[in-house]
């Protein structure tokens, strides 16, 4: 990106902001482990306005520009999503909350701008970590607070989809029109459900972890694997939601408390997956990349946290929970959906445990002429926890399915 077309994507982002000039200062950048479809960076702008001085800390995303990459990754339609919930879902959300006097969704950072052009998409976003929100160390399991803040979030979220369905269905109607449930595309589009299979059978092969009669027995096919990825986006369409579709560590930001360093808000980032199916996607995706399914073995008391804010939230829009979405449904897709978490957490995970030196990077790897595939044919040196912790979601998934 140029100095020049950065600058053009700021006065766009400023125009609202009563700027009369304006200076940047640029902090850095994600590292290739944090961001794996373009560039993410952090900023200061200072400038005057008629009323004295003012500075913004900002993000700009922007995506990959290189030509191999956007051949093998649908990148124009991952932004796409991601600019669709800036401009149009959570507007529609915030509208409607205001009318119905409910809570508004404190727990999407602020958009200024978005852009799309032929072959480049740009987002500018408020940088909330000026604001005292950190990531949360994607190596470590999420410890109880942090959990409950993000099904909290979630839940909230997920209510929003559920009321405006119930209230204003035309409204909800128009936000999913031409949906695209990106994730699982790109997915099969590149052959990745045969990429979790040969991961699912290494992992049971391996010494590692547990190695009791459970893991060993279980068994997903070829088959299998694509009808999950397939086809469970398309059951259930009653209880459909506005998913966030992207639940791995990174995509949440925690406010921590000055005194006692404990995390009193959670913001979810990141919407470049956006989906629509049960919430039980976005539930079973977070509770298998981000929490130790080793020690939160009953998935109940999970579910039990997230439905209580969420009819905390579906009863300020003055709707029934119990009618809309009863807690037996919800568990009912847990034991019928929780299996799409635990396929993408065996690929997700190695992610999250990798050192940044080894994280690959797919631009880099389009450029010479490689597939994106085999990009995803990396070690880590951290295999034993991996390993360990895909197993203990294997027993999580099963047991808790019955």
């Amino acid at each position: 990106m140029s100095e020049k077309q950065m600058r053009e994507w700021l006065q766009l982002a400023l125009k609202n902001e009563n700027f009369l000039d304006f200076t940047t200062q640029i902090h850095g950048t994600a590292g290739k482990a944090d961001g794996y479809l373009g560039k993410v960076i952090f900023l200061t702008v200072t400038g005057k306005t008629k009323t004295g001085a003012k500075t913004l800390d900002l993000v700009i995303k922007t995506s990959s520009q290189s030509a191999q990459l956007r051949k093998q990754i649908t990148i124009k339609l991952f932004f796409q999503r991601e600019i669709h919930v800036y401009e149009r879902v959570v507007p529609t959300f915030a509208q409607f909350a205001k009318d119905s006097g409910a809570d508004l969704p404190d727990f999407v950072p602020k958009c200024l701008a978005t852009k799309e052009e032929e072959q480049v998409e740009m987002i500018v976003l408020e940088n909330l970590k000026p604001k005292g929100y950190v990531l949360w160390d994607r190596k470590v399991p999420m410890d109880c607070d942090h959990v409950e803040l993000v099904l909290g979030s979630f839940a909230k979220w997920h209510a929003f989809s559920l009321a405006l369905r119930h209230k204003r269905c035309d409204n909800f109607a128009k936000l999913v029109e031409n949906n695209v449930n990106v994730f699982p595309y790109h997915i099969l589009r590149n052959g990745m459900d045969e990429t979790i299979y040969n991961y699912l059978q290494e992992i049971k092969k391996s010494h590692f972890g547990p190695n009791c009669a459970e893991i060993k027995d279980f068994e997903l096919t070829r088959d299998k694997i694509r009808h999950i990825l397939g086809n469970f986006f398309e059951q259930e369409p009653d209880f459909h939601v506005i998913l966030h579709g992207d639940c791995w560590t990174n995509n949440f930001l925690f406010k921590l408390e000055e005194n006692t360093n404990k995390p009193s808000h959670c913001c979810i980032i990141d919407w470049q997956c956006a989906a629509l199916a049960s919430p039980v996607m976005d539930l079973s995706f977070f509770v298998y990349t981000c929490v130790d399914t080793g020690i939160h073995k009953d998935v109940k008391k999970l579910l039990r946290i997230y439905y209580d804010i969420l009819g905390q939230t579906l009863r300020q829009f003055r709707c029934d929970p119990g009618e809309i979405f009863p807690f037996e449904k919800l568990e009912q897709h847990w034991k019928q959906f929780s299996v799409y978490g635990l396929l993408l957490a065996t690929f997700i995970l190695k992610f999250s445990l990798c050192d940044a030196e080894e994280a690959p990077d797919f631009g880099e790897i389009a450029e010479q002429g490689k597939s994106f595939l085999e990009g995803l044919d990396f070690k880590i040196r951290n295999e034993e926890s991996y390993v360990t912790r895909v197993k203990h979601n294997i027993l999580h998934c099963l047991r808790n399915s019955n």
